[in-house]
């Protein structure tokens, strides 16, 4: 499980790539759309899924650049890391704000759900 360690948040990228690969098996199912409304719920989560787990790739991918250049530690390039870096805590607060404020942390989410 990858945890967070700002906010204390555990963020189970393992599950939610899971869940992504069964709503895609769910949704190729012959009789997907017979139930309209049932159906658009499991689109909406299957790309909540997909958009989660696809920051979270670039992400991480753009950390290993940022080790890999300073692992070079050529001075050249240390502009260009410093900028990345500010990048990436950048990228990361947003995605830990989405994480917070969506899905199955998001308290009014699960409120609308009941009351809609």
């Amino acid at each position: 499980m990858r945890e967070s360690t700002n906010s204390g948040v555990l963020f189970d990228f393992d599950k939610l790539e899971n869940e992504a690969n069964e709503l895609s098996s769910k949704s190729e199912s012959e009789n997907f759309w017979n139930d309209r409304n049932e159906a658009l719920k499991v689109i909406n989560r299957l790309n909540y899924c997909k958009e989660q787990v696809e920051t979270y790739r670039k992400i991480e991918g753009d950390f290993s650049d940022i080790q890999e250049l300073l692992e070079l530690g050529d001075e050249s390039f240390f502009e260009q890391i410093e900028e990345s870096i500010e990048s990436l805590k950048k990228e990361t607060k947003e995605f830990e704000l989405q994480v917070l404020f969506t899905g199955e942390f998001d308290n009014l989410n699960a409120i609308l759900e009941i009351h809609p």
